[in-house]
């Protein structure tokens, strides 16, 4: 039986990877119902075997059956007494789950557990805390906790401060973008000089980089409204505008170049709302340029 699981788990990957999300389920059911059997059903392999279960359910964006299968397996660890690095993943699950649903109250328990969890596995300083206090980072962003989350912020500083070889670049210049959005206070400003430390970052670039159709790189692409003056004419057509985005991907500059006049506001004001990826070179943040096409149909 354990055999069989094996080579189950072995396809289980490759479905998962080519998000055959459907057949990979049954599947993972057997491994749980051979485990099962074999080890017994409160074994932490058994709960391994249901959060990977759960975690399928996740990429079908079937939130609700996967929180199930995650507090099964929970259950089976704390059950079992067992400080396991995976029930830290299962917390770090649940924990995002919840925020999913913006039940912020219960995802800060479950990311608090993780951390508390990792902490006695690895110490308090250690890589492994950091995705687990990002979750949490960003349930306070969420909640409107900014003290909670400046907190978190200078905690996880410091463990880059530490471990600089496994400083994440991109996500923690993100991380100063998020400082920029709320009160400027000292504490701000002090956490956002440590990033650039960290980053060696001296400031923006004078020199934006051409990057042509940026569509594909909105983080959140506002949608133009159709003006209602145009929408009666029957105006349609595809309006182009160039932008300029600053290093943390906010739109500093839209200006339309082409396409119908009576849809040319509309969509300066949308592309200035939208927000992109902040761009990377050679791990430092850049400004861009590029345009966005604005399609207006008319029915």
């Amino acid at each position: 039986m354990l055999s069989e699981v094996a080579e189950l788990n072995r396809r289980l990957v490759e479905l998962n990877q080519a998000r055959k999300f459907d057949e990979a389920i049954p599947l993972a059911q057997r491994v749980i119902k051979l485990r099962t059997t074999v080890l017994g059903e409160s074994d932490s392999s058994v709960a391994l075997a249901i959060s990977n279960l759960g975690a399928l359910y996740v990429g079908k964006q079937d939130y609700e059956l996967a929180e199930a299968e995650f507090r099964k397996a929970l259950t089976i660890y704390q059950n079992a007494g067992e400080t396991d690095e995976n029930m830290g993943d299962v917390l770090d699950s649940l924990a995002l789950l919840c925020w999913s649903r913006h039940d912020y109250s219960r995802a800060e328990a479950y990311a608090k557990t993780a951390i508390n969890l990792k902490e006695k596995l690895h110490g308090d300083q250690s890589p492994q805390l950091i995705q687990s206090i990002n979750h949490l980072i960003k349930i306070y962003t969420s909640a409107e906790k900014s003290s909670q989350r400046n907190a978190l912020y200078s905690r996880l500083i410091s463990i880059f401060e530490k471990n600089k070889e496994k400083t994440d670049r991109p996500a923690l210049f993100q991380f100063r973008c998020t400082l920029g959005d709320g009160k400027q206070t000292p504490e701000v400003f002090a956490l956002k000089n440590r990033i650039d430390s960290l980053l060696d970052w001296q400031g923006p670039t004078q020199a934006a980089t051409s990057l042509g159709v940026v569509n594909g790189r909105a983080v959140s692409l506002m949608k133009p409204e159709y003006p209602f003056e145009a929408r009666a004419a029957r105006v349609s057509g595809v309006v182009v505008v160039d932008v300029e985005i600053d290093e943390c991907g906010n739109v500093s500059n839209a200006n339309v170049v082409s396409g119908p006049s009576a849809l040319k506001s509309a969509s300066e004001r949308a592309a200035k709302l939208s927000r992109f990826t902040p761009t990377f070179i050679d791990g430092f943040p850049v400004k861009v340029r590029g345009s966005i096409h604005f399609n207006f149909v008319s029915r």
